[in-house]
Order: structure tokens, then sequence, then C-alpha cells
């Protein structure tokens, strides 16, 4: 009975740390819009892309989703890119072997995450390509903006500010209901049950 007693308590307070964000690191769950590209096109100069391409590339669309949630003591993201061309997603732990995926251009390549510092405020993608070793950074800088830096093998740095997507909420119960009783005209001047209830606001 001790035993089962000392076991709770550690996955309690481990849960509370991850629950504080302890344990989880910056949260960058959302939906995030690309507002600003700065030095994208040498950036991508300097990775042997295409003119035709790189014009695409720096006039594109892109969305981020972003999804994070523990893993045992780690922190579990899937970041799904969202463009013209469709949605790719992939789910990574932090800290864990690098997962394999491929370029923009179909190309593999092999990804790893990890945080950057103690206080787990960066996340740091180190990829190799064809095209030599690359570093992404991910940064809030608010709560309402996300940089992305972009580091090339020739050193070449690039940043993609995105901003967050805020969530259009869902009209509230109460307003839904007043249309509804408004709607319906309840005759005879006798209140209706929803509004003596509390649920009519005006």
């Amino acid at each position: 009975t001790t035993t089962l007693v000392i076991v709770d308590r550690r996955r309690e307070k481990r849960d509370e740390r991850g629950a504080a964000g302890f344990e989880l690191g910056q949260d960058f769950s959302g939906r995030w819009k690309l507002a600003k590209s700065v030095n994208f096109d040498e950036y991508l100069e300097s990775l042997n892309v295409s003119s035709t391409h790189r014009k695409f590339a720096t006039r594109a669309t892109v969305e981020h989703r972003i999804r994070r949630w523990p893993d045992g003591d780690n922190t579990k993201y899937e970041v799904c890119v969202v463009n013209r061309l469709g949605k790719k997603c992939e789910l990574f732990t932090v800290g864990a072997r690098p997962i394999e995926s491929s370029d923009a251009r179909g190309d593999p390549i092999t990804k790893r995450t990890e945080w950057e510092g103690p206080d787990k405020k960066v996340l740091v993608t180190s990829v190799n390509s064809t095209a030599g070793a690359l570093v992404d950074r991910r940064i809030l800088t608010s709560e309402d903006e996300m940089v992305m830096e972009l580091i090339s093998p020739t050193r070449v740095r690039a940043f993609r500010i995105f901003s967050r997507v805020q969530e259009e909420k869902e009209p509230a119960a109460g307003k839904q209901l007043t249309a509804f009783v408004r709607h319906r005209r309840w005759w005879r001047g006798t209140p209706s049950p929803l509004v003596e209830a509390g649920y009519y606001h005006q």
C-alpha cells in the first residue's frame, strides 16, 4: 500500500509540472499566418533554389497550425504547414531521435528538434539535406507574434514573421436563445421558460 501511494504522488507531481508548463517548455500552439519575411530570397538563393521557385516561395501565403501535448517527461508537437499546394503535417517529440521527411522539392531530409538552453524558450530544428546542414529556430517575441529564424549551410539568415490567427468564438448560448425567443414571439404575454430560467439576455 505504501508503494502505491508513493507512485501516485510522483505521478501527480509530474502531471502538475506538465500542467504548469515547467516540463513542456514554450507553448507555440495555435494558428499562425505569415505576415512578413526578411532576407528570404537571399536565403533560398544560397540553397540553389531557382529564381522561378524563389519568386513563388516569397509570394506564397503560408499558415502554421501547431498543437502541443506532454509525451511522458518530454514535449510532443504537431506542426502542419498549409499553403496553396496543400497541407503537410509533421509529428515529433522534442529531444527524440531524428525523423525522416522531405523538403519542398521532394528531396529526402532528416530533422531533429530540441530546446535551446535550459529555459526551453527557443525550439531549434537541425536539418540534414542534400544542400547541407540547415538550422531553424522558432521563437515567440510576444503572445501574438512568432518568428522563425532560418540559417542556411553557408550561414545566410532569413526571418519569417508570423501573426497569431484569432479563433472565431461561437456565439454565446444566451444570444442564440435570445434570437430564438424573439422569433417565436411567445403569445398571450406568457413568459418563456427560458426567460424565467435566466437564459434570455438582452
